[in-house]
């Protein structure tokens, strides 16, 4: 056993290193392969290489950003699996933010931006369905006001797993106020699948069954506790009980 101990503590330290190992952030612009966009003979304008989206998904998200790029801000999206120790090129690591997701989004998103030399950057967390955009002060970029907005009906999109309806919203909102909005028309999110139509009913439709059942119930049973102990007194009908017990 004391043999051992050196090589498993040499074994240990190994994989610790091997899995505490920043994940290199490219700049897609300069190194689209490296972003997981190995067919794309153009720069980028989205970086996700551990494959988050789809192929069809990535390239409808580089269509708008290059769209927004001619005659606006140039905008960077970094789709993420989870929050990682990241190693952003040209730039110093970048801690996970103290286990806060949106704000170890936020400092990559700005570390990306000032390394990149980009107008705003877009960073999506998928598992932790986390958003967040930093960008240049107005006139050139987004108010604070605008980024709110824009993160908090993304992250709607992000809660029912529609990622890239979530980024497609982003993009094109950030044209409509920066870019030539005369365009927003020409590029159009993808239709969303039965699948993912299929999850907005659910996420819609269970809350809702939940409320009726538990509104219903507490009618029913309230109304009949005030029948019968009113229904001697007062001559009101069943109904008229079960509204009293709605109240």
């Amino acid at each position: 056993n004391a043999m051992m101990s050196p090589f498993l503590r040499t074994i240990c330290i190994f994989a610790f290193t091997a899995l505490a190992r920043p994940l290199e952030i490219h700049d897609p612009q300069k190194n689209p392969i490296k972003c997981g966009r190995p067919n794309v003979k153009i720069p980028s304008y989205i970086c996700d290489h551990e494959k988050v989206l789809s192929t069809d998904a990535q390239d409808r998200i580089d269509l708008i950003a290059r769209t927004i790029d001619q005659a606006g801000p140039k905008v960077i999206v970094v789709v993420l699996k989870s929050v990682h120790l990241v190693n952003v090129q040209n730039a110093s690591d970048i801690e996970a933010g103290g286990g806060n997701a949106y704000q170890a989004a936020c400092n990559i998103a700005t570390k990306c931006r000032s390394a990149w030399g980009s107008d705003i950057v877009i960073v999506l967390l998928s598992a932790e369905k986390q958003l967040c955009i930093s960008s240049v002060a107005s006139p050139k970029g987004l108010s604070r006001s605008q980024i709110d907005y824009i993160q908090g009906v993304a992250g709607d999109a992000m809660d029912m797993g529609l990622l890239e309806h979530a980024l497609g919203f982003g993009l094109l909102r950030i044209q409509s106020l920066l870019g030539d909005s005369r365009n927003c028309t020409a590029i159009a999110v993808r239709r969303p699948s039965p699948r993912e139509l299929m999850q907005v009913f659910l996420s819609s439709m269970l809350p809702f069954i939940g409320f009726g059942v538990l509104d219903n119930g507490l009618m029913i049973i309230y109304g009949d506790l005030i029948e019968a102990a009113l229904g001697r007194f007062f001559p009101i009908s069943t109904m008229a009980a079960a509204a009293a017990g709605n109240l």
